[in-house]
């Protein structure tokens, strides 16, 4: 979900476009893929003329530790070495600080809301999230 001017202003959800064998390779491929999406909206804002302080850089969250960790060379690229060379772009733009990827828990991961049944009171935990009025 990408957000600007503190509201909601693009989602998307598909099939991933590859097969992988982990979760981790799985959730590295949607960072990516959110990250390429929230790039591509930016220079939209940008050739339209909006220059707000929440251009760069972008947070993306995630709330999976290893496919977060594995955007800065640690030993956590073990988990992704075998993806193809597209899927590394990431890791070059976090060192370049365009994209800043965060930690959030599956509770209150946003994305969550728009893909899982909820309660009630998960709903309207989720509607507040997206900072909508009830």
């Amino acid at each position: 979900m990408c957000f600007a001017a503190s509201g909601p202003i693009a989602w998307y959800s598909s099939k991933q476009p590859i097969i992988t064998l982990s979760s981790t390779k799985a959730e590295y491929v949607g960072l990516v893929t959110a990250a390429r999406s929230v790039l591509l909206i930016s220079n939209l804002l940008l050739e339209l003329g909006y220059h707000g302080n929440d251009r760069i850089p972008f947070r993306i969250c995630g709330d999976n530790i290893n496919a977060l960790n594995a955007t800065d060379n640690s030993g956590a690229i073990r988990s992704i070495k075998h993806l193809e060379l597209r899927w590394r772009w990431l890791q070059q733009e976090t060192a370049a600080n365009r994209i800043k990827l965060e930690y959030v828990s599956r509770q209150e991961h946003l994305a969550n809301g728009l893909t899982k049944s909820l309660t009630k009171p998960k709903h309207d935990q989720f509607v507040k999230l997206l900072g909508f009025r009830t």
